[in-house]
């Protein structure tokens, strides 16, 4: 590594050589003065002839920039000197070290040494030495740990695993440096003896590989002992393998351990160990060894035949992480504290993210070996900065001069190559019939699960767009990750629900309707074409370039304004479009000529047969902004959208009714609305025939449906629309089953903006007008849409259904809108509707009925203000006072 300095350059690699040989061991040699701390003082330093050219701002440039932290410089306070030091590395006995953090717990899970195949030999009879070194130099992880920054080399070809509590037990003394490395001076003599190494393994290529001459476990005692088989204290019962296990890959499984003896059983194996020592440190790694991506358990020899079960295969891998409650949140303080606490807890932080970024390493190293110079492409949320705790990863590998073989071919390899490497690699599981085939697989040194593909860059480019975008403004990425946690937490989205990637268009949708973001098509006509798959992915990546946001709502009002503006979606008749930043009808799609002029590539690949058009077909359609045949609300089911469309509907009335931002996000995250059951999704009324033979007309269903109408689109100032019989939809797959009309009945759908279901404070008030009862009735709802200032967009379906024996059933059935509003209109129904129709069709009876009043203007005389029950009389004056009472004690306004 070099810098330019003043037209001449400085070899920064030169000098930390200098500095490492010199603050190390040649200190006293080169006639410099070295603190007990290892402390030299910088101007003695500079006047050394080696560094005579240089000057303190170089050697701080050197400090700051050596990667393995192999150096410090500080102001000595008592001389107001600087002074630079050695980390650690010294040969100088005069150095105590006195920086050095005593070890004195088993707190580091991985305590390795490096070296290399040629002291090997040595070092497993004699154990580790630190030489003419003051200190045995070991790291907290392997090699290529991008957060081990010193303590081991990238070189080392073997890795020596201690057992740093059986050594502390033992007396041997470790300490940590300042910039992380273990030390310790072995024992009196200056080693660190065999007996204290877990195992020795070969490190080659970035990977962990077995080899004869490392996987041995190395004893104080020397070559391994002849097992004696017949010893029950040195057997450990084995469960949890696949069935098709042979007692070679046991055997490969435990080659760590030297030589054992393995029988299979049914259900269960028998190992045998040399010593008692492998037999307690193997017990310890129970359900930790893995075997086919199967995790093993182990225990205590016994000669009970074994009851429990095997582990499922692929356990982990199937498993979801939980995530956190939010009863377990602090949502005390206001918005913006709440807003932290939880981000803080449920969102991966940087370092964590750091950490995953190991398993595309591993992976690369691992797939290379088999398709030199591939890359693995990391995508998903984890890459967009929307990643939470228990987060998959994504990675699509990009194969360089791929042939045309099927994907699942390069997903069967995939899997047989990750079996090389069960440390690393576990619970791997191929799908190769879903539309994109993909590895599922554990990776153990990060505890993340991944999804492998190989089929399209289009998801990579689609995360690169999402993180261009939601980086845009600061107050986007924790708006984003909030809607993603609250969808988690009342189980809307994950998998076989709405992806989190259909839920976060959704997100940049709303920001372009209220000017945040622009539209994707306004950054792809300011930038080049990137042509995947025969789609556009190229889009304008510069901050600075896009266009200025007047916008000035906080996250609270952009959080509120997501759930009001999809509250009130007409999700039946629009699809919801990224790629330009507005919605366009569905039944433009059904010719793809009378679509806009921004969708041309689309109609044009959709007319050369090049893909298949767009799903239409399901209750939410969201275009892909790239991939524009693709749906990407494609599993949400009419389920799951009515659960959706009501959490919506319930979070933005939480928003416009709580009265301070804290309440609200309360509200939406420990609340939840009223779950819709088949009881409550449904309500209906029976005509028997002794109400029904008094009509002397032929054509008394025309009736029935007439003073019906009358009820619905008179009083109810509902219009009715029509289902044809031949309209019947199909069954779709996730959907709900939707059976064909009947003969002679009749389907309407009809939708209540107006809560016309809160007649109780004007019933009283028109009882006593003058008026038939129609027109009181109408009156009301008049009065009710005059003053109730909220749209509910209620939609319903009615079902009329005749029998042959002169009856007929009225049903109302949920179709969506606030389910709160169906039950209560659904109320009114069960006790207003029959006694409506009674009333409405005395028309249509005898005129020498018994049971007809003789006037409407006599309703008022006949009110009993101090009923409380309903009931149905034989005369009109009981039916009234019935539907009177029915009307003063229905539900709340």
């Amino acid at each position: 590594m070099t810098i330019e300095r003043n037209s001449q350059t400085l070899d920064i690699v030169q000098i930390s050589k200098s500095l490492s040989w010199i603050l190390r061991h040649g200190v006293q040699r080169e006639g410099l003065e070295i603190s007990d701390e290892g402390y030299v003082s910088l101007s003695t330093l500079l006047r050394h002839k080696k560094f005579r050219k240089y000057n303190f701002n170089d050697i701080k440039r050197v400090v700051d920039s050596n990667d393995k932290q192999r150096f410090k410089l500080r102001l000595n306070p008592s001389t107001s000197l600087w002074e630079i030091k050695a980390n650690q590395g010294h040969s100088i006995k005069s150095v105590k070290n006195s920086e050095l953090i005593p070890i004195i717990q088993d707190k580091y899970p991985l305590v390795i040494h490096g070296t290399y195949l040629r002291n090997w030999d040595n070092i497993k009879i004699q154990g580790l030495s630190h030489m003419s070194r003051n200190h045995i130099h070991f790291a907290k992880g392997l090699p290529n740990d991008p957060n081990i920054k010193s303590g081991i080399r990238r070189d080392a070809q073997v890795l020596i695993y201690i057992n740093l509590k059986k050594a502390l037990q033992g007396g041997i003394k470790f300490f940590e440096s300042e910039n992380g490395v273990i030390l310790t001076e072995g024992d009196a003599n200056g080693f660190l003896k065999p007996e204290y190494f877990l195992r020795a393994v070969k490190f080659e290529n970035n990977i962990i590989v077995p080899h004869p001459n490392t996987t041995s476990k190395v004893r104080q005692d020397g070559p391994s002992k002849q097992i004696n088989s017949s010893s029950a204290d040195l057997k450990i019962n084995v469960s949890g393998f696949p069935p098709y296990t042979r007692i070679d890959d046991l055997k490969n499984t435990f080659s760590s351990y030297g030589q054992v003896n393995v029988k299979i059983y049914k259900r269960q194996a028998v190992i045998t160990f040399a010593n008692k020592d492998d037999v307690e440190h193997a017990l310890s790694q129970s359900n930790k060894l893995t075997l086919y991506g199967s995790f093993l358990t182990l225990k205590p020899h016994s000669t009970a035949p074994a009851h429990e079960k095997a582990k499922p295969h692929f356990a982990r891998s199937k498993h979801e992480h939980k995530i956190l409650e939010p009863q377990k949140i602090d949502l005390s303080g206001d918005v913006y504290k709440q807003l932290d606490n939880i981000l803080d807890v449920i969102r991966l932080t940087q370092q964590e993210v750091i950490n995953i970024s190991m398993l595309y390493l591993d992976l690369e190293t691992a797939l290379q070996t088999y398709w030199p110079g591939c890359r693995a492409v990391p995508f998903g949320s984890i890459t967009t900065g929307l990643g939470i705790k228990g987060s998959d990863a994504d990675c699509f590998v990009e194969i360089p001069n791929a042939i045309g073989s099927p994907d699942f071919t390069y997903v069967f390899k995939a899997k047989r190559i990750l079996q090389q490497y069960p440390d690393i690699f576990t619970d791997i599981l191929t799908i190769p019939n879903a539309n994109t085939p993909i590895v599922k697989f554990f990776h153990t040194p990060t505890g993340t699960n991944c999804d492998l593909s190989f089929k399209t860059l289009l998801g990579t480019r689609n995360s690169q767009l999402i993180a261009f975008l939601l980086h845009a403004d600061p107050r986007l990425i924790p708006t984003a990750v909030l809607i993603k946690y609250w969808a988690k937490v009342h189980d809307l989205s994950g998998t076989g629900k709405m992806s989190n990637y259909a839920l976060t268009m959704l997100f940049i949708f709303y920001l372009q309707q209220v000017s945040i973001l622009p539209s994707v098509e306004w950054l792809q006509k300011n930038s080049s074409e990137w042509i995947v798959d025969h789609w556009n992915t190229g889009f304008l990546n510069e901050h600075s370039l896009l266009p200025k946001t007047e916008n000035s709502m906080t996250i609270a009002e952009i959080l509120g304004g997501f759930f009001k503006y999809y509250s009130d979606f007409n999700f039946d008749t629009l699809t919801i479009c990224p790629l330009t930043g507005s919605t366009i009808p569905k039944k433009l799609f059904q010719d793809v000529e009378s679509l806009p002029d921004l969708l041309n590539r689309y109609k044009e690949n959709v007319k050369n047969d090049i893909v298949k058009p767009m799903n239409l077909k399901t209750a939410v359609c969201i275009q892909d902004p790239f991939e524009l045949c693709h749906n990407v609300g494609c599993m949400i089911g009419n389920k799951l959208s009515k659960d959706i469309k009501a959490y919506l509907k319930f979070a933005a009335a939480a928003f416009k009714d709580e009265e301070s931002p804290q309440d609200f996000l309360r509200t939406i995250l420990l609340k939840a609305p009223p779950v819709p059951s088949k009881e409550n999704m449904l309500y209906r009324s029976t005509i028997y025939s002794k109400e029904l033979n008094e009509i002397v007309d032929e054509e008394w269903k025309n009736i029935v449906q007439s003073v019906i109408s009358l009820i619905f689109e008179d009083i109810c100032h509902a219009k009715l629309e029509k289902v044809v019989s031949d309209a019947t939809q199909p069954t779709k797959k996730g959907g709900d089953k939707k059976a064909p009309i009947k003969k002679d009945e009749e389907r309407y759908f009809f939708t209540l903006t107006k809560a016309v279901w809160k007649r109780k404070r004007f019933t009283k008030l028109y009882a006593h007008m003058r008026g038939t009862f129609l027109e009181k009735q109408i009156k009301i709802t008049h009065e009710i849409i005059n003053i109730d200032k909220e749209m509910h967009n209620l939609r319903i379906q009615l079902a009329i259904i005749p029998t042959k024996i002169k009856s007929v059933s009225v049903n109302i059935k949920y179709i969506d809108g606030n389910m709160t509003d169906f039950q209560e209109f659904g109320k009114m129904f069960n006790s207003m509707f029959k006694q409506w129709f009674l009333i409405l069709m005395r028309p249509y009876l005898p005129k020498n009925n018994t049971n007809v009043a003789k006037d409407d203007s006599q309703e008022h005389n006949i009110i009993n203000k101090d009923s409380k029950k309903t009931h149905l009389g034989n005369s009109e004056n009981d039916l009234l006072l019935a539907v009177q009472n029915c009307s003063l004690s229905e539900g709340p306004d």
